[in-house]
């Protein structure tokens, strides 16, 4: 008697209206989750994208100690929307070469806002020189839901760079 009760429970399936009525909780529970999966992963990105940009900053000013020759990080926010990582061997105020080893692309939806620092000079012994501002302002667009973050990046003349959203 027991093992055909087991052959029974073994022999009981699941109907075509069970497995509807599933599929369909599943995609209600999609459609509530989905968005904000969406928008956490953005923000997410842009955070990442922000804290690059600050440890761009912090880079060249240990590669400025290290290699004692001065770096620069230049920021062109129209049109461009770039900012690069130079270095000056030859140790004049003329002769800039790009650093390529560092990743200076920004995401499609950060925009480096103007009115800001427009570029960092790291002497050898680790401080600023800073022109054009106080900080360094990066906007958020975050479409999906019209909420725009702003981040600001503050670079003191001791060669500290702190970050925060604003």
């Amino acid at each position: 008697m027991l093992k055909n009760h087991r052959e029974r429970f073994f022999e009981k399936g699941v109907t075509l209206m069970e497995t509807l009525i599933v599929i369909g909780l599943l995609a209600c529970l999609l459609a509530v989750v989905l968005p904000q999966f969406v928008t956490i992963l953005r923000k997410y990105r842009a955070e990442t994208a922000v804290e690059q940009v600050a440890m761009n900053l912090r880079f060249a000013r240990l590669a400025a100690v290290k290699k004692r020759i001065p770096y620069k990080v230049l920021f062109n926010p129209t049109p461009t929307n770039t900012y690069q990582v130079q270095m000056n061997p030859s140790r004049d105020s003329v002769t800039w070469v790009d650093y390529t080893l560092v990743d200076t692309t920004l995401p499609g939806n950060l925009t480096i806002l103007a009115g800001g620092i427009s570029d960092v000079v790291y002497s050898p012994r680790g401080s600023a020189t800073i022109s054009g501002g106080s900080n360094i302002r990066i906007q958020s667009n975050n479409h999906l839901n019209g909420i725009d973050v702003k981040y600001r990046i503050d670079v003191y003349t001791t060669g500290a760079v702190t970050k925060t959203a604003e």
